[in-house]
């Protein structure tokens, strides 16, 4: 077995971490050799989540809108519920995983494809409706696309309150 040099930003294994990886991190040679080994668990516990804009959120309020709030109370939990709660398959969920983990790039397609989803199942709770108005654009688009919805308004966001879409049949 080859022996392999782990970067010391993310961890990831190469026969030499060279000058071209060190720099996709923003880091000068010098820099990067100042640094220590990388550790897993600290760099996960030191991990900031930037959902939308500027707002940081931190690991633990992260499993809090992940898991909810009683979290604790609720271990038992099965996995296929969350599964099903985030449109999810195994294997998906274990792929996003792997990639948070180790700090890669979740594949936007596979957002995409989530976002399409619960767009799609919250338009079918509301397609009898001949009126609807919604903060989710996933919503909105699945309505116009699959209903026959038409937009008739989009109220700009204001303060605390989202954009908001008004359609009608």
């Amino acid at each position: 077995m080859e022996n392999l040099e782990k970067c010391k930003k993310c961890g990831k294994e190469f026969k030499t971490v060279n000058t071209m990886h060190i720099k996709t991190h923003g880091l000068t040679s010098e820099q990067y050799e100042a640094m220590p080994e990388y550790d897993e668990f600290a760099e996960m516990e030191s991990l900031d989540v930037e959902p939308q804009g500027n707002t940081k959120v931190t690991p633990n309020e992260m499993e809090d809108r992940i898991w909810g709030k009683d979290r604790k109370k609720d271990v038992h939990r099965p996995l296929q519920d969350f599964l099903d709660e985030f449109m999810l398959t195994e294997e998906e969920a274990r792929d996003v995983l792997k990639k948070f983990t180790r700090g890669d790039r979740i594949d936007p397609r596979l957002q995409a494809k989530n976002f399409k989803k619960i767009g799609d199942a919250g338009a079918a709770e509301l397609k009898d409706e001949k009126k609807v108005e919604t903060t989710s654009l996933h919503i909105a688009e699945s309505l116009t696309t699959n209903y026959g919805f038409t937009c008739t308004n989009v109220i700009g966001a204001k303060g605390n309150k989202p954009k908001t879409w008004v359609l009608e049949k």
